[in-house]
């Protein structure tokens, strides 16, 4: 009796056309990985990560044990993240620049002083912020020195020298060598000894008066 028979030829035979087909199918899923692999890499070379990461996560499923996949999966989403980055420091500086050349400049020392919290020590932003803080405590200056301008006019208009002069005297001890509160200053003090002045003009005009009408009534 011969062992096997017409059965056991045709398991070996579909036994080798399955080993086969697995075969064709693994070449066929490694040629689609490296395919993957290939256009992922010419994305990445575009900065184009999105469909980058999406054609290694397709070949990723192809080939889950992949290193070279994963190797180059962490490298795409690396470069992403960077990308993201650096995006967002030209949109930071973008804002802080445009608000100094508005004259906005509490509005770019708020928005530099948020950039680096996220960009610490960035040479870029630390410049701008100082930029920033400069031209605010500059813009600070300018107007607290026109208020007190301002305020030492309306003294001055109402004849309140001495409120005047010690208004803009505290104003100089706040902003030293100002050359408007100094300018202005030194127009109160004219204004006032030219009023004391007056004042003693007219004091002794009408005290002239009063001795003339004195001597005139003595006459009588």
């Amino acid at each position: 009796k011969k062992l096997g028979g017409p059965g056991a030829s045709q398991r070996a035979a579909q036994g080798m056309l399955d080993s086969v087909a697995r075969e064709i199918t693994d070449q066929e899923r490694l040629r689609r990985v490296r395919q993957h692999t290939e256009a992922a890499k010419g994305h990445l070379a575009e900065k184009n990560f999105a469909k980058a990461i999406e054609l290694l996560e397709a070949a990723r499923e192809l080939d889950p044990v992949n290193i070279d996949v994963e190797s180059l999966l962490r490298l795409v989403r690396s470069g992403q993240e960077k990308e993201e980055r650096r995006r967002l420091l030209e949109q930071r500086l973008a804002a802080i620049q445009e608000a100094l050349n508005r004259e906005r400049f509490e509005d770019a020392l708020g928005q530099a002083e948020s950039a680096l919290k996220e960009f610490p020590n960035h040479s870029q932003v630390l410049k701008l912020h100082t930029q920033a803080s400069r031209q605010t405590e500059a813009q600070n200056r300018r107007r607290y020195v026109e208020e007190q301008l301002q305020a030492a006019h309306s003294f001055l208009e109402k004849n309140q020298y001495s409120s005047a002069i010690v208004l803009l005297e505290r104003a100089l001890e706040t902003i030293p060598q100002d050359a408007r509160l100094t300018s202005y200053l030194k127009t109160v003090r004219e204004a006032h000894e030219t009023a004391q002045g007056e004042n003693l003009r007219q004091e002794a005009i009408r005290e002239a008066k009063r001795a003339l009408k004195h001597a005139s009534h003595k006459t009588l």
